[in-house]
């Protein structure tokens, strides 16, 4: 307990309302949605297992899109594995 986040997520105003805007609209994959709504909850300072908790995902799951998003911006949302060296259309 109280182990320290090793990404730590923080969006910026703008980054914030791109996943707000994704999440409400409703239309993208589930996959990438998920991923959003997981962002938006680790931008609140929520410890791994509380976010994974929240949204009925494991918190090795949640780890791992924080260090996607730290590593590659919102462009590591959209992507998995060797994709993440190409760019995606947004």
């Amino acid at each position: 307990m109280g182990q320290r986040k090793r990404f730590e997520v923080r969006l910026n105003e703008e980054q914030r309302q791109e996943l707000e805007h994704l999440v409400r609209q409703g239309t993208g994959r589930a996959r990438v949605m998920t991923r959003a709504r997981i962002l938006l909850h680790a931008d609140q300072a929520q410890h791994d297992h509380e976010v994974a908790a929240a949204l009925h995902v494991h918190s090795a799951t949640v780890a791992n899109i924080r260090r996607k998003f730290v590593e590659h911006g919102l462009a590591g949302l959209c992507q998995s594995g060797a994709a993440l060296s190409r760019p995606w259309p947004w």
